[in-house]
């Protein structure tokens, strides 16, 4: 399919669901692309160096598909940052004139009701022509009423604190509530890991630890020492650190 006089969005499942297209204004807005059935997938081959899979998307529930390790970690980002209240994974392609076409990698729906479109890419794989690509999306974005984000590499010591975090995700990591209340109190201020985990559970610090990491999911902490995280980093509390879960 192409388009010569104006931007427009096609979708469709790969399961057989019916085409769709819209017009790339802000007739679209409201348009819940963040539940849209997958329009694409790779060939799958011999010898494939990507990585394919289903993330499962603790905010909403979901099962999304990915296709490489980088789209899985910024799903898992997304996911841990609160972003996530509907996420779809190749949900359209926008195509537009001089046979411009482009796959959205991520749709989303935010906290604050505004759709984000996201592009997934390797930062040595972002060269002028892909900027100029990603001008237009951002765009087509703006015009519609969305906003466009690029994802890109984050640093190894980010990427090991990020699937640390993500195994103690579960409620049941949740603290007590004498133990959530001691643990608050004396993050006010910054306080090792080590320490805190000691005085949130003095007979089993072990325990305390799963707690510190689930909050640290939860964003309720933060981490403010850089680098691999130890019993020496520094957590503090993050607005407060409610106990909402």
């Amino acid at each position: 399919m192409r388009s010569n006089d104006r931007y427009i969005l096609v979708g469709g499942g790969t399961r057989g669901t019916q085409r769709w297209e819209q017009p790339a204004d802000e007739r679209s807005q409201d348009l819940p692309v963040e539940r849209a059935d997958t329009c694409r997938r790779s060939v799958r081959y011999k010898n494939k160096r990507s990585f394919q899979g289903f993330y499962p998307v603790f905010s909403t529930g979901q099962y999304v598909w990915h296709e490489s390790l980088l789209e899985l970690t910024s799903l898992m980002w997304l996911d841990r940052a609160g972003a996530l209240r509907g996420v779809a994974t190749q949900p359209f392609a926008v195509i537009g004139p001089h046979a411009f076409r482009h796959y959205i990698d991520f749709a989303f729906l935010q906290p604050d009701g505004v759709r984000a479109m996201v592009a997934v890419k390797p930062r040595r794989a972002i060269d002028a022509d892909l900027r100029a690509t990603f001008r237009t999306l951002n765009a087509v974005c703006r015009a519609i009423g969305w906003r466009f984000i690029v994802m890109s590499d984050m640093s190894r010591t980010e990427m090991y604190a990020l699937q640390w975090q993500w195994v103690y995700r579960e409620p049941w990591n949740a603290l007590p509530t004498e133990a959530h209340a001691r643990l608050f109190d004396a993050a006010q201020s910054p306080i090792s890991l080590g320490e805190a985990s000691t005085i949130a559970c003095p007979s089993d610090p072990s325990r305390g630890l799963v707690g510190i990491y689930h909050e640290l999911w939860r964003r309720s902490l933060v981490l403010v020492s850089p680098g691999t995280l130890r019993l020496g980093s520094l957590v503090v509390q993050r607005d407060g650190g409610g106990r909402a879960h």
